[in-house]
């Protein structure tokens, strides 16, 4: 079963290099379209003509993301993209499985790759390929006996491993005549990222009030998680920022504040003179004057000073380099730095919260401004 789809890659070896393959039951070509962002009424047969019309004379950068759809055999249905991932991603294998099952099978060029597998809306279990002892979802080890024997790992033929497993669940193998026949296909605009990660579904750290607002007045409807033990937000003693809906720009302000003040709790920053002055700014929505921003960057370039250090203690160097990028990132909510000097120095590097509850808080915010935004 590897041997064979090891032959098609060989075969052609620009598949070898991306593929996205989804295979899915329990909904028709018409919904699969449209649960990839696509319009099923502009589905037509993606001819190597049809293919050339989008792609000549256009940067490989700014290729349409193009879906194809086909019958593969029983009650079983292919998406198929050459050059995209939209498969993996839970917004789209979440309504695709709704109703049976969806699995999907991805690499590029970059070695990025994934396998995952979902049934009634949710995801059962997703690993890389390449380094499959972790794996997440809901059910972890769904897979296990039909991986067995199959060459995943980073030594291993993982692609064609991929493949075979997918035969293994469905009972259909894919030919290399399914993947470039002209399948109906259609342009899709990638759906919208979910607020709230399928993973942090139910999280008590969501229910802090302001994180449901914000919620509530992006996506109406949105289920962030359960009430009792709900996390209450900002303790006793740090700055009161805005509700949502309160300052001019709102939401963004908002998200912008929470974010700053989410930084500084997690690094013990919310007591430092610059730290608080600039929380102080986002929590009045004002302007911000030139001495808050200057004095994040003394801060800045104070640690990182130790963080650049070759003498200095490791762990020492190592929490420097922390404070560097939490700085960065409080300096990075009161918006563009007129400084370009200042501004390429402190934008430097990212930014992840330690403390679970405060990541959660984080990453549901980063895509609640990305949503804002368009």
């Amino acid at each position: 079963m590897v041997s064979y789809y090891r032959e098609i890659l060989n075969a052609e070896p620009w598949l070898a290099e991306a593929l996205c393959v989804t295979w899915f039951r329990g909904i028709g070509a018409d919904e699969a379209f449209r649960a990839f962002g696509a319009d099923p009424a502009t589905a037509e047969p993606l001819t190597p003509e049809r293919a050339a019309d989008l792609t000549d004379h256009v940067h490989y950068s700014d290729w349409p993301d193009v879906v194809k759809i086909g019958p593969l055999g029983g009650d079983w249905l292919v998406a198929v993209e050459v050059n995209g991932f939209q498969g993996t991603r839970p917004e789209v294998l979440r309504p695709l499985s709704r109703n049976g099952a969806a699995l999907t099978v991805f690499w590029n060029v970059n070695a990025v790759n994934e396998f995952a597998y979902a049934a009634g809306g949710r995801t059962v279990v997703s690993f890389e390929m390449s380094d499959p002892q972790y794996r997440h979802g809901s059910e972890p080890g769904f897979l296990d006996e039909r991986m067995a024997g199959l060459p995943f790992g980073g030594d291993g033929d993982f692609r064609a491993a991929g493949l075979a497993l997918a035969e293994r669940v469905t009972g259909h193998r894919l030919t290399r005549e399914t993947i470039l026949a002209p399948l109906p296909g259609a342009v899709l605009t990638p759906v919208p990222e979910d607020l709230v990660p399928e993973s942090l579904t139910g999280d008590p750290a969501l229910q802090a009030p302001f994180l449901t607002g914000l919620l509530a007045a992006t996506e109406p409807g949105t289920i962030a998680g359960p009430q009792p033990g709900a996390i209450a937000g900002p303790q006793p003693g740090t700055i009161a920022g805005p509700e949502q809906g309160t300052i001019a720009g709102s939401e963004l302000g908002t998200i912008a504040f929470h974010t700053a003040r989410i930084v500084a709790e997690d690094t013990g920053l919310d007591a430092d003179p610059a730290v608080r002055a600039a929380l102080t700014c986002l929590a009045n929505a004002g302007p911000v004057p030139d001495d808050v921003r200057a004095g994040l960057d003394a801060r800045y370039q104070d640690r990182a000073a130790v963080a650049t250090d070759v003498t200095a203690h490791g762990p020492d160097r190592a929490d420097a380099m922390k404070t560097m990028y939490a700085i960065g990132a409080i300096a990075a909510q009161l918006g563009r730095d007129p400084d370009p000097a200042r501004r390429d120095r402190m934008g430097q590097g990212g930014f992840r919260p330690a403390r679970h509850d405060l990541a959660v808080q984080f990453e549901v915010l980063r895509r609640i401004r990305h949503r804002r935004r368009g």
